[in-house]
């Protein structure tokens, strides 16, 4: 096997040799992420994050996940949405907003993850959502803490935002995580979901600067 340098030289000729092939490697920017949900968006999600919300008592988790299925449907792109306990309402979206929508009704903990597994490692749907929300969180809190870096690092790879929205701090090595807050009025509970959204709110508890590895990180590492 080359030692390191050799391998770092090959790369850096190779750079040299055709410069048009890897213009776009290590220098692009990632490509950001709207989900519709302005709380959300102002924090410039990008593409392969991985982010936790923990829901409120009163549910305003659902209200944000409704609304960025729609806006993702709108645009015409497509979203999967990891069902925990098979409780999540598809009457909370229009049947032609459905039609851009991956469901995947679980009952277990174990089936949310190896279906969070597949979706990452894949690729083909750049959005992700797992909803613990209505979950026990003395039961998610035996998931091993090796399982979210796992599924980080498949987004990362894969660039699969992956968004989870959870009863309670589960995910520390999340690239963001926030409290969502949610107290409308009495009066306000006579609305439509739709105007229900500006009554949300994120606190932010943890925001890390992602960037993909580039291959001069990559070449750093092994020298290192």
């Amino acid at each position: 096997m080359p030692p390191y340098d050799t391998i770092i030289e090959l790369k850096a000729r190779l750079r040299e040799q055709f410069p048009t092939a890897h213009s776009g490697q290590g220098n692009a920017p990632t490509p950001q992420v709207t989900t519709g949900v302005p709380v959300l968006d102002e924090h410039l999600l990008t593409r392969g994050m991985l982010v936790e919300l923990v829901d409120s008592p009163m549910g305003g988790g659902a209200l944000m996940l409704s609304e960025c299925l729609r806006h993702v449907s709108k645009r015409g792109d497509y979203a999967a949405l990891i069902d925990a306990i098979d409780q999540w309402d598809p009457q909370s979206m229009a049947l032609p907003d459905l039609n851009f929508l991956l469901w995947v009704r679980c009952t277990q903990t174990s089936q949310v993850l190896t279906a969070a597994d597949l979706l990452l490692r894949d690729g083909n749907l750049p959005l992700l959502w797992i909803d613990f929300s209505l979950c026990s969180i003395r039961q998610l809190r035996q998931i091993p803490n090796s399982v979210w870096f796992r599924l980080r690092a498949l987004g990362h790879q894969s660039r699969v935002t992956c968004i989870i929205l959870s009863p309670g701090k589960l995910v520390g090595c999340a690239d963001l995580s926030g409290e969502i807050r949610f107290s409308p009025s009495i009066a306000a509970l006579n609305q439509l979901r739709s105007e229900l959204l500006p009554h949300v709110s994120l606190h932010i508890t943890r925001k890390r600067l992602y960037a993909p590895r580039s291959d001069m990180d990559e070449e750093h590492r092994l020298h290192a």
